[in-house]
């Protein structure tokens, strides 16, 4: 019994030891948590089923001239479809920083212009995908979201930050965010942006960015890149 009391305060020691050290350089090291990222760059062409591949290329940055906050898109890329006679466009940013809310990435990185409360008015959630917004601007039908690192699709921050919370706070990613193999928080995004021309109204379009969407989503969910 006393040998077994002897090893079992030592294993509480080695442990108790560990939560110190992994404290004092929580405290004292400021890059814990924090990572250069690879490099990143967008495939030329991305398959699409039902859809011609026609050409891409790189989106020109928007400049926000309150934040600079163009600096935060590692890559962009444009991608062009067509399908008889609907011409598919999609526009993808990957950023490293956000908040992980949709409104506030269209108004900084795009030159979409949206009311207050647009995206929320037709936001939709699909099972094993996530959520997505649907909208008009510019006489063009829209579907926006970010996918995320770990977990569905995104178009708040709320339910950005409870992808980070569930995913990214796990006892098993503690090891590995002291050795700086990954951030404390993956705050990273694909955003994505898909539009064509309104075919009548919105509600006839929709579903033709619905089934883009979808597959879309599932090819580069099993792509997304690596910290």
């Amino acid at each position: 019994m006393l040998k077994w009391q002897q090893q079992r305060q030592i294993i509480l020691a080695i442990a108790l030891g560990s939560v110190v050290f992994s404290l004092l350089r929580l405290s004292t090291d400021s890059t814990i948590g924090k990572r250069s990222l690879a490099t990143f760059t967008f495939p030329q062409t991305v398959p699409l089923p039902g859809w011609q591949t026609l050409e891409s290329q790189a989106i020109k940055a928007v400049l926000d001239s309150t934040t600079n906050s163009y600096n935060a898109v590692l890559a962009s890329q444009k991608y062009h479809y067509r399908n008889r006679e609907r011409l598919l466009e999609i526009e993808m940013r990957y950023t490293a920083t956000n908040s992980g809310d949709l409104e506030n990435y269209l108004m900084r990185h795009t030159a979409t212009k949206l009311k207050p409360g647009q995206l929320l008015q037709n936001m939709r959630q699909e099972q094993g995908i996530g959520y997505y917004s649907l909208f008009t601007e510019k006489g063009r039908s829209r579907l926006a979201a970010c996918i995320n690192p770990q977990g569905s699709s995104t178009v708040t921050k709320k339910q950005f930050l409870a992808n980070r919370y569930t995913y990214d706070l796990l006892p098993q990613r503690v090891m590995s965010v002291l050795l700086g193999k990954v951030s404390l928080l993956d705050n990273r995004c694909l955003w994505v942006n898909l539009s064509m021309t309104m075919d009548g109204d919105a509600a006839s379009t929709y579903p033709v960015l619905e089934q883009a969407w979808w597959s879309w989503y599932r090819w580069w969910s099993d792509r997304f890149p690596q910290q």
